[in-house]
């Protein structure tokens, strides 16, 4: 009879040791459910969010593009009006944008926004093409009076030779936190060349020889002469440039899609020049 009591009693208690284990496990798993509903929501207000920062609207930065920074002649030439600004001139359209409030940015300032990151207000970005030595002599001492920034586009063939910059000054003019960018290496007319291996030597080898003589990476392009075929923006993309600025359309508004075909606008020798490109609507 004791016997069968005892037994009883262990029949029981390993039972009630079941039931309570049970519950056990039951709580555990109410609690790593609401938990990871918790995580899985998280997760996904994480991408909700993320996808919200790269989807960014149309921004207007005017693009403004020079060449020449040198004093008129008497009886200038179309081209001279056109792509000519003297110094004095210049200097009145840098102090024009300090005394309006547009700050200066570079080409990767513009891509950054579009991976989310802010810019200042009434960003501007100011360019010049071909690395003429006047670049140097005359706008570089004027960017740097009037605390601007500026992105300068190059053709490596060029470089070093008679009215051109040379490597020392674009080290110089680099180190000074002015931005650097590739304008092919003979200057062609990038969409009428078909030849692959030509291709390469103008937008791929030209990087590599800008990024040799600088040590930094090059990411801004601008198209010989503003022209572009289809063909040379997917080179310009395959040779990791972000952005890349043509001149075939005047426009002030970007979007990340444009990135690679940016819009500009050309400054001639008047202030009015510059006011009429700042206000451009487009």
């Amino acid at each position: 009879m004791q016997n069968n009591n005892k037994k009883l009693i262990v029949i029981i208690f390993s039972i009630l040791i079941i039931v309570l284990l049970n519950c056990y496990f039951i709580f555990l798993k109410k609690i790593y459910s609401s938990t990871m509903v918790r995580q899985t929501t998280q997760t996904k207000n994480n991408e909700i969010q993320a996808t919200v920062k790269i989807d960014i609207t149309p921004v207007k930065v005017p693009i403004i593009v020079y060449h020449s920074i040198k004093p008129m002649s008497n009886y200038p030439t179309q081209d001279e009006k056109t792509f000519t600004v003297s110094p004095e001139m210049f200097e009145k359209q840098m102090q024009y944008l300090n005394e309006n409030n547009y700050t200066t940015i570079t080409f990767d300032d513009l891509f950054n926004y579009f991976q989310g990151k802010k810019l200042p207000e009434n960003p501007v970005i100011i360019n010049f093409d071909d690395g003429w030595k006047n670049q140097y002599t005359h706008a570089f001492p004027i960017l740097k009076k009037t605390n601007n920034i500026a992105t300068f586009y190059i053709f490596t063939n060029a470089i070093d030779h008679e009215n051109y910059l040379s490597w020392e000054q674009i080290k110089e003019m680099s180190e000074a936190n002015m931005e650097f960018g590739d304008h092919s290496h003979y200057h062609p007319y990038l969409w009428k060349i078909e030849d692959q291996t030509e291709l390469d030597r103008e937008i791929i080898k030209s990087k590599e020889i800008i990024e040799k003589h600088l040590g930094k990476t090059i990411t801004t392009f601008a198209y010989p002469f503003g022209l572009y075929s289809s063909t040379t923006v997917e080179m310009v993309k395959k040779a990791g440039f972000t952005t890349a600025r043509s001149f075939d359309k005047w426009g002030n508004y970007h979007s990340k899609d444009d990135l690679l075909t940016l819009r500009s606008i050309q400054i001639t020798n008047s202030l009015n020049s510059l006011i009429n490109a700042l206000d451009y609507d487009k």
